[in-house]
């Protein structure tokens, strides 16, 4: 005969795992910064690419500021901080992805320079994702959750409705075309 949970239990433990995910993926990130150290010192560190190096080290810091807000039991306390932190983790997020969006790009302009169609289509397509991406996080609000989750989380306002998958599928059509 099974015992019935209440709520709070399973609130602590889906929260647990949601902390598991964010430092199993930290770590993995780390990881790869380790074993790949060698590499970045002998091809990034004598030349300047600034994007590259934007990439490498901007991600986990975000990555680590994200996790603290995941984890400390103030955000749940002062709202009014969450609703601006929201902003940052989205932000965050975006420019992590959008730079590695940017260094296809110049790939893609190196290899296609002969054709202006192609470079000029791939061009337009990054400026619709940062200009989708931004459109909605200047509409993200905090997750409401009850007094017993301790988290910061954004969502975008109910007034974008469906276009707030565009969020996923702008990037995914990217790279789909980057790819093709």
């Amino acid at each position: 005969m099974s015992v019935p949970l209440n709520a709070e239990i399973i609130s602590e433990a889906l929260e647990a795992r949601l902390k598991s995910v964010g430092v199993f993926g930290f770590t993995l990130l780390v990881w790869d910064h380790v074993i790949t150290f060698a590499d970045e010192v002998e091809i990034i560190w004598g030349r300047p690419k600034t994007l590259c190096k934007l990439n490498r080290y901007l991600t986990p810091i975000g990555f680590i500021v994200n996790l603290v807000a995941y984890s400390l039991p103030s955000w749940s306390i002062i709202v009014h901080r969450c609703e601006h932190f929201v902003r940052y983790e989205g932000a965050m997020t975006a420019v992590g992805i959008q730079v590695v969006g940017l260094m296809m790009f110049l790939r893609v302009r190196a290899m296609y320079r002969d054709n202006r169609y192609v470079v000029i289509l791939v061009a337009l397509l990054l400026f619709v994702w940062v200009a989708v991406g931004a459109w909605l996080l200047s509409h993200s609000v905090a997750v409401p959750h009850s007094s017993f989750v301790h988290s910061c989380r954004m969502e975008f306002s109910d007034h974008v409705g469906d276009l707030a998958s565009a969020w996923a599928w702008v990037p995914l059509g990217y790279d789909t075309v980057l790819f093709a």
